[in-house]
């Protein structure tokens, strides 16, 4: 009796627990969750973005935001880049005093190469594309150049034909492969026109080796 009674009790408190916890519609919509993290080469401090839904009924229809976030081994959370943003591909300095990552802020037009001390400071832009945004990045080891993967410039004539209206896409037609450049980590206002590596074919990663003396290239 005493078993049964127990029972009963553990499964009331189960299903009242369960219904103070249930989602209801309008909480699906404000779940966040973490979308990458990247630890601190010292180990000290955990850096992470956030996806952020819009608000129901209140923002525009679109993408959850993605927040920058830094916690440290005593699960101190901050912070750092908030609101409507979009930050991601985050990576950090080999002194840990820096994080990077990609993001289009103000009035950028196409997706630049960001970075911010994590001693305190603003966002500040590293370097930006001519005409087209930086797919992704790897840092050398040291520290020194970036590896960038990026789609070609568009053609001013396309952009003209899209100004008159002319929107067709034709499958498998036009296609253009992804290029890797390299290029020196140093801040520079203006947008870079690298040439990029002779690597046939559409480049999807890379990754340097320890020493910084090779490059390993996924096409």
């Amino acid at each position: 009796m005493i078993k049964t009674s127990l029972a009963l009790a553990l499964g009331l408190s189960s299903s009242l627990a369960f219904a103070a916890t249930s989602l209801t519609v309008e909480d699906i919509p404000k779940i966040q969750s973490v979308i990458q993290t990247s630890i601190s080469p010292d180990g000290d401090n955990v850096a992470f973005t956030r996806s952020v839904p819009r608000e129901l009924y209140v923002d525009e229809n679109g993408a959850n935001y993605s927040e920058l976030y830094v916690v440290d081994d005593e699960g101190v959370e901050r912070p750092f880049i908030t609101g409507s943003v979009n930050i991601k591909s985050i990576q950090w300095s080999n002194d840990s005093k820096t994080i990077y990552f990609l993001a289009k802020l103000k009035d950028d037009k196409f997706t630049a190469l960001y970075q911010i001390p994590v001693d305190g400071g603003q966002a500040q832009k590293v370097l930006s594309l001519k005409d087209t945004s930086i797919s992704s990045y790897q840092l050398s080891p040291n520290n020194k150049q970036l590896a960038i993967l990026a789609m070609p410039a568009a053609d001013k004539s396309e952009k003209e034909l899209k100004k008159l209206g002319f929107m067709a896409e034709v499958y498998e037609l036009g296609l253009k492969d992804k290029q890797l450049f390299i290029v020196d980590l140093a801040k520079t206002d203006k947008p870079l026109t690298p040439t990029a590596l002779n690597v046939a074919n559409y480049v999807s990663d890379v990754n340097w080796a320890a020493k910084g003396d090779k490059l390993l290239v996924k096409t």
